[in-house]
């Protein structure tokens, strides 16, 4: 197989054609969010943010994918995909055991509702193209599972005990029967007539021949089920499996209409649908409940799910990582984590000066804090003789400073004895902290210009449970190393320069956002305020938080959540109309993370940042940290820039 520069690039499953390069980059693990009690006999809804995975899932299961798959199940590489499919029902010792058809809704079709006034007319009109299509689509696909040509081998294919209903419009023989030519001559023959009248602009006629064969059903789910599509007198497989994928791009009357139909129908074919997010309205992401979306069968949400599987997913994204470096046309580099240095070299000389120096601005900066009070000399003496490595004892003594800065922000609240505390105290303190060497660690990064964002285990939180987002950063990453193999440098990455060149990624990312959400400038503003109200909080150096020390989340209460609900939903109520469209699409587009929390005998709903938001400006990567803000605030967020009396220059000066 032909190797490639830079495999990360290949960021779409649609752009892969060849069976083999679609499995030998796909990570059969992603297939455990399947519920293989589920998923032949209910209707499965996927929805994810754009490159949550949702088409790659899908890919797996078409004849191509399929076929490879089984020809290749003895080779050890697909050994596990070949077990997992397995498991689920899709495939066996003798073959693949599901015909699996992907159904595009992007091909355009809400025009119907920009040239057709009337809506029956046009729900019909969407109807009738979407099911020659399905039927068309079925047929190439059954005769790609037995490895014959379509439409040349299509008199192969036939269809057995249609519904009378169906005889007339179809003009099936008296047995019941359609040959496969016969079928593929009327589903073509109503494809080109439909898309005539969409050239020419013209509404139907009830009276002209296109217009009589109108459907307002989805006739060809109904037409179709395993035991009646044979090819050479033979059943094609034990399933069926239509997957609509790009639901979203569907107008709102379409999507409705099929899904109305899908589920007060139920096909005897399986049947999956692919969204994104920005099909749900406000009300299904503040649902009161806490979930997004109810629905007869619940949907999986792929970031959801991601979230859910903590360090398992990590696992994964190394693996699809690994994955594309053994397709890289690398000869030196076996798998992504040769391309990173983990851990900063704190033998170097320059490193340890930066070390001591930050221990003597630290120190004296504590020394003038506490010159008039005697309540830290003990703390202070014992720190004076720790004797460690210079980044041991800067992260002792920046931590020492955030305990001290926290018991002076709690003065008022504490009374004074005037007897010294003890360093058994100190002691204490630093145990039931459990985030203060990681929020040092942070704080002495910022300050004193050391690495932070680096390593394997950050470039994982970068993907906020999003695939392609994690591609778009390992990228950068891996092409930078393979750059250095080809001159001949050390193709291991130093963690000054992972982090330069996530920042870099970053910045494109946040140059662009404005440009690609709805809403984009409001968006912008919106997320710019809530950076930086954590970045003011970060200035107080007290690391009161679990995220290293400051918030990268804001709340809304349960009362405030009922009224955004009811600002997006009533004409008569716009008040937060903005607010609310603009978390809509801060969600749809994964830009926030939302979280229900009880917190005080209180509900919130939490929506943190989306981690390449924190690198952009600053912050840590972890989750923790949040304050509540009111729906007044939030809102003068999404149209002016607040000012925070934020000093970058000063966030040193705790």
């Amino acid at each position: 197989m032909k190797r490639i520069r830079n495999p990360f690039f290949m960021k779409y499953s649609e752009s892969i054609d060849s069976g083999d390069l679609f499995l030998r980059l796909f990570e059969p693990e992603v297939l455990d969010i399947l519920n293989k009690e589920k998923i032949w006999n209910s209707i499965q809804t996927i929805r994810s943010s754009p490159g949550g995975g949702k088409t790659t899932l899908f890919n797996v299961f078409t004849p191509n994918v399929l076929n490879t798959l089984y020809r290749l199940r003895k080779t050890e590489e697909y050994n596990e995909c070949f077990r997992k499919m397995k498991n689920i029902g899709a495939i066996s010792e003798t073959g693949p055991d599901v015909l699996g058809v992907i159904i595009s809704c992007a091909r355009n079709y809400v025009i119907f509702d920009d040239i057709i006034p009337d809506e029956n007319y046009s729900i019909a009109l969407f109807f009738t193209l979407f099911n020659v299509r399905i039927i068309l689509a079925l047929m190439r696909s059954a005769l790609e599972l037995k490895g014959l040509n379509f439409p040349a081998d299509i008199e192969r294919i036939k269809v057995i005990g249609i519904p009378d209903e169906f005889h007339h419009m179809m003009s099936v023989s008296e047995n019941s029967t359609i040959g496969g030519r016969e079928l593929y001559n009327w589903a073509c023959e109503n494809e080109k007539n439909i898309c005539k009248l969409i050239d020419s602009f013209d509404v139907p006629n009830k009276h002209d021949m296109y217009g009589r064969n109108l459907q307002l059903l989805l006739y060809s789910l109904l037409l179709f089920n395993p035991q009646n599509l044979l090819v050479d007198n033979q059943r094609v497989a034990d399933k069926i499996l239509i997957m609509f994928d790009d639901v979203h791009k569907l107008s709102y009357r379409q999507r409705h209409s099929l899904l109305s139909q899908l589920f007060q129908f139920r096909p005897k074919t399986s049947v999956w649908i692919a969204e994104r997010l920005e099909v749900l309205g406000m009300q299904d992401f503040f649902g009161s409940d806490g979930t997004v979306g109810r629905e007869y069968d619940p949907p999986i949400y792929l970031e959801t799910y991601a979230s859910s599987i903590g360090k398992k997913f990590e696992k994964i994204l190394i693996s699809i990582a690994d994955r594309r470096v053994r397709l890289s046309n690398s000869s030196r580099i076996a798998s992504f984590s040769d391309c990173l240095k983990n851990e900063l070299l704190f033998s170097d000389i320059k490193l340890a000066e930066v070390y001591e120096n930050s221990v003597k601005i630290v120190k004296n900066r504590i020394l003038e804090k506490t010159k008039n009070n005697s309540d830290y000399k003990e703390w202070i003496s014992e720190r004076e003789k720790f004797d460690g490595s210079p980044r041991e004892k800067a992260l002792s003594w920046k931590t020492l400073e955030i305990i001290i800065n926290r018991d002076l922000n709690n003065a008022q609240m504490k009374l004074d004895l005037g007897i010294p505390y003890s360093y058994d105290e100190l002691e204490e303190r630093e145990y039931k902290s459990s985030n203060i060497k990681e929020a040092a660690e942070f704080y002495l990064a910022v300050e004193f210009g050391l690495p932070y964002y680096f390593g394997i285990d950050e470039l994982t939180s970068l993907s906020s449970h999003n695939i392609e987002q994690f591609l778009y950063f390992a990228g950068e990453l891996f092409e930078e190393s393979i750059s250095a193999e080809l001159i001949r440098k050390d193709y291991a990455l130093t963690p000054e320069r992972q982090e330069k060149i996530l920042k870099r990624s970053s910045s494109v990312r946040w140059n662009e956002l404005s440009r690609r959400v709805p809403y984009g400038s409001n968006v912008v503003c919106f997320l710019e305020n809530v950076c930086n109200y954590a970045l003011k909080d970060l200035q107080k150096g007290t690391a009161s938080y679990p995220s290293a020390g400051t918030i990268t989340g804001i709340a809304i209460s349960v009362m405030n959540k009922d009224d955004l609900i009811d600002s997006y939903n009533n004409p008569k109520n716009k008040a937060y109309s903005l607010l609310a469209n603009v978390l809509s699409s801060c969600l749809t587009y994964n830009l926030l993370e939302m979280k229900d929390i009880s917190q005080g005998g209180k509900k919130w709903t939490v929506l943190y940042l989306n981690r390449w938001i924190c690198l952009h400006f600053g912050l840590p990567l972890k989750q923790g940290g949040w304050k509540s803000k009111t729906l007044n605030e939030l809102y003068k967020w999404c149209n002016n820039k607040v000012s925070q009396d934020i000093d970058l220059n000063q966030i040193s000066l705790y």
